[in-house]
């Protein structure tokens, strides 16, 4: 039996251990997302904003973390796209450019259209958060085993343990 004094030791020693965990955990998850699945040949990556979007905390009591994006294409990207129409509610038409070429905000050149209603297609979703993180899976777990297991030996040197 541990005594009060082993007892808080190993409290705090577990504590640091989960939020370890997090911290390390959440930056593993964040990473696969970027090198893997934002720069693949799908997504036709041009500037990196979608890699730089996306951020991840440790949640206040240390426990976990979250991870995700603020940008709303990225968002339907990862959940899919529904069929639906556009349609000119506080203009008479739409405007958009077809063609052309980039040059930061703007686009030279190009074939400018007007339309009251423009027909936005089906998109399959492409998803990179949630394959991130169950790529990552069986790695946090082994990670939180030996990270708590350490924290145990840490806190009680002289007790033999024994895992079964």
């Amino acid at each position: 039996m541990a005594t009060l004094r082993e007892q808080n030791i190993l409290e705090r020693n577990i504590k640091k251990a989960i939020l370890e965990w997090a911290q390390r955990g959440r930056l593993r998850v964040v990473n696969r997302i970027r090198d893997v699945y934002l720069t693949t040949k799908a997504l036709r990556r041009r500037s990196g904003t979608a890699v730089r979007s996306v951020v991840s905390k440790v949640s206040p009591d240390g426990r976990g973390f979250t991870f995700g994006t603020n940008l709303i294409y990225l968002i339907a990207w990862e959940n899919g796209i529904r069929a639906h129409e556009v349609v000119a509610r506080n203009a008479q038409a739409l405007r958009f450019k077809i063609g052309g070429v980039s040059r930061g905000k703007k686009t030279i050149g190009g074939t400018v259209l007007y339309r009251k209603r423009v027909f936005i297609p089906a998109q399959a979703a492409r998803p990179s958060f949630g394959p991130a993180f169950e790529d990552e899976e069986p790695y946090l777990q082994d990670m939180a085993q030996r990270l708590i297991l350490q924290a145990i030996q840490q806190s009680l040197p002289d007790r033999k343990i024994i895992i079964s």
